[in-house]
């Protein structure tokens, strides 16, 4: 069982589905015989009579070995299905494992400790946090004793395993690296951990809505989301994530309490005091934290340490460890930073040195210092001493984010592809603006195109609908003896595009992702109905087929139009399920199960349109007429919206890369953002807002 991989399911055999197809094929012909044999030949009513009793036999025999395959298969299902539940002291294993290669890797990306760590250092803070006895939770008029808090990186473990209440508030600037801290906690944590004991687990909680889910609720949906191997594999199963919280086998991580909405972050205090006894750590800036206790509540039983700005020291042996050095003429080897040390050292109260000793005095400064200069021979850390360019700390903190980029994408990736600079700078711009828009960190595929305005939209879809309906007018316009047909198909094609595009806009987001997967019992009610509305479209489309038509379309085919049309609504409400994002692996994941979805259900679409449409305007443009179709409707779905507009548009206007997914992935690589599930996010968030514009000079 791998927690990081979505829940495994029984692997199903496809030849019973063909197998049904094809009956179903057979059975529509048998129906739509009599029409057929007077259209085609009404001289040979001997061989449309055979015709007919063999597509009956082909149609009894596949539908009746395709009900036994499928059914079989399920009972299979269902049995493997049952036995395969681990137990909960397993699963915490499991997790251990997976969190610690997840924070491992992360870890390595963010180069911590290449060739060394940061000396991070706190101090403890005793103001606006809970009273000493509560923290040591000490019985009633016993005399609390002193808990020593101050430490460094290395001993964060131990300073949390000296608070009785295991309740730590970790407070620090942006940048003063709180989840640097929360990694290595975690990972000392599962370093010392012993069965049956907590798994540390790092969790976002910027997206938490306190008002509506409670803690562990919401705990139980977000650990199924980052380790999918904790949803249930199937209905009946046991959420594992839910079981692990109600044996007390987390520590949850809350990084990022400062992120949560201004008006919420009292109503989440109250949330974590409604469970007072779980032990629990949490990370914010300080002056959001303050500002949501100073309205009377504080979290209970919590010690809070603060983390301290870097001095000389720290950086002057970070920066001299991680950069290259130079080889002088007089043999000595000088590091590029050395200069700049050297005056930061011997003139501290100069106003530039002052500056550029307060810019890099946070870990995230100092690391974007580090790979703009260190790993870049072409750039010089004495710019920064220029009071002219940089005449206080803001200015360089700018200058450092804005250089990161180009630093970051100097060299191709991994695959040898090569992203300019300036280019993957207007591309996350693009990302960066459309989440200021959507107010959320998550980059999602299926929602990009939400960002695009609403006009420009619908030419998208205009230019992409028009050729399909352009040639189902064709078919159309002959079946219907419309002249000139020349005319008469770009006419009708341009009318049918005009209004499914303008249908297609008037949401303002667009479809989620779905997956094909059959599922009768469960789905039966919804099925029956939807073959019941199918067989009335079906009846009311073929009656006015034939009333404009006339003969040969009878009623034969207005039957069997309706039956066809039917069953082919009921088999789509039987396979069509919307993908859980929350406990889906990996965007690629979502995006070939959506497209798997698209394209058999534009087959089977097509496919049924296609019968038809041969009686009318004959078997060429039946089958340009169903595929049509099935295209025109394949375009509304999650995977035809991200073709048209992410695939499509947004590069032509320069907005995104024609290679989407490669480029995010490789973003990611380059640790510029960071997956998490289904979706992307920003690494640092001050990254985010200088992209977006929020943050530039």
């Amino acid at each position: 069982m791998n927690l990081t991989e979505g829940p495994r399911r029984t692997a199903t055999r496809r030849w019973p589905w063909v197998l049904a197809g094809v009956g179903m094929v057979a059975l529509v012909w048998y129906l739509a015989g009599p029409v057929v044999g007077d259209y085609l030949d009404a001289d040979l009513p001997t061989r449309d009579q055979m015709s007919s009793v063999a597509s009956l036999w082909v149609a009894m025999v596949s539908l009746l070995v395709s009900t036994i395959a499928v059914w079989s298969q399920h009972r299979q299902a269902s049995r493997s299905a049952s036995v395969s539940v681990p137990s909960v002291a397993d699963v915490a294993e499991q997790l251990g494992q997976a969190v610690q290669h997840q924070w491992e890797g992360e870890e390595e990306r963010r180069r911590i400790h290449d060739p060394v760590a940061l000396s991070l250092r706190w101090k403890a803070v005793d103001a606006f946090f809970d009273h000493k006895k509560n923290i040591g939770r000490s019985p009633a008029r016993a005399q609390g004793r002193p808990i020593q808090l101050n430490g460094r990186l290395s001993e964060i473990a131990q300073v949390y395993l000296s608070i009785p209440s295991r309740r730590l508030v970790v407070l620090g600037s942006d940048g003063s690296g709180k989840t640097v801290l929360a990694a290595r906690l975690a990972l000392d944590l599962l370093q010392v951990r012993q069965p049956g004991e907590r798994v540390p687990v790092i969790v976002s909680v910027a997206a938490w809505d306190p008002t509506t889910t409670d803690l562990a609720g919401w705990l139980t949906a977000k650990l199924a989301r980052d380790y999918p191997g904790l949803a249930p594999a199937r209905s009946g199963l046991p959420n594992l994530a839910a079981e692990l919280l109600k044996a007390h086998l987390i520590l949850p991580i809350l990084d990022g309490f400062d992120e949560i909405p201004r008006g919420l972050r009292n109503r989440a205090l109250k949330r974590l005091n409604d469970v007072p006894r779980m032990p629990l750590v949490l990370t914010s800036r300080p002056t959001e934290y303050t500002a949501a206790i100073g309205r009377g509540r504080v979290l209970s039983g919590a010690a809070g340490i603060e983390l301290a700005a870097l001095d000389l020291h720290d950086i002057e042996d970070y920066l001299s460890r991680t950069t290259r050095r130079e080889v002088l003429r007089d043999g000595d080897h000088c590091g590029v930073w050395d200069p700049v040390l050297d005056r930061l050292r011997e003139q501290p109260a100069h106003p530039a040195n002052s500056a550029v000793r307060q810019a890099l005095s946070t870990p995230l400064m100092l690391s974007l210092a580090r790979t703009v200069y260190g790993d870049t021979p072409e750039h010089d850390p004495l710019e920064l001493l220029d009071t002219a360019r940089f005449p206080d700390c803001e200015a360089i903190e700018r200058h450092l984010v804005a250089a990161y980029l180009p630093a970051v994408y100097e060299h191709a990736d991994k695959n040898g592809r090569d992203w300019p600079p300036e280019r993957a700078h207007r591309w996350l711009a693009h990302l960066a603006s459309h989440l200021d828009q959507s107010d959320s960190r998550d980059i999602a595929w299926w929602r990009l195109r939400n960002g695009i305005p609403k006009v420009h939209r619908f030419w998208a879809f205009l230019v992409a609908f028009y050729p399909a309906a352009t040639i189902g007018g064709f078919g159309l316009s002959r079946a219907l003896h419309l002249e000139p047909v020349s005319f008469v198909g770009p006419l009708m094609g341009g009318f049918v595009a005009q209004v499914l595009a303008n249908v297609t806009c008037v949401p303002a987001e667009g479809p989620d992702p779905a997956r094909t997967r059959f599922d009768f019992r469960h789905r039966l009610p919804h099925l029956v109905s939807m073959l019941g509305l199918g067989l009335m479209a079906g009846l009311t489309a073929g009656s006015m087929l034939a009333w404009l038509i006339g003969p040969p379309i009878g009623s034969s085919f207005v039957i069997a139009f309706g039956l066809a049309l039917g069953l082919s609504m009921a088999v789509t409400a039987a396979s069509h399920s919307w993908i859980d994002i929350d406990t889906e692996v990996s965007p690629a994941s979502a995006l070939s199960g959506d497209r798997r979805h698209t394209i058999l259900t534009l087959l089977q679409l097509g496919c049924a349109v296609s019968v038809f449409a041969s009686f009318i305007s004959g078997p060429v443009y039946g089958v340009v007429v169903g595929l049509a179709t099935g295209l025109m409707w394949a375009l509304t779905s999650a995977w035809g919206q991200w073709l048209v507009l992410i695939r499509l548009w947004l590069p032509l206007r320069g907005r995104l890369p024609w290679r989407t997914f490669a480029f995010l992935s490789d973003a990611r690589d380059r640790g510029v953002l960071r997956q998490v599930g289904a979706v992307y996010q920003f690494r640092h968030a001050r990254l985010q807002h200088y992209l977006s514009g929020a943050d530039r000079a």
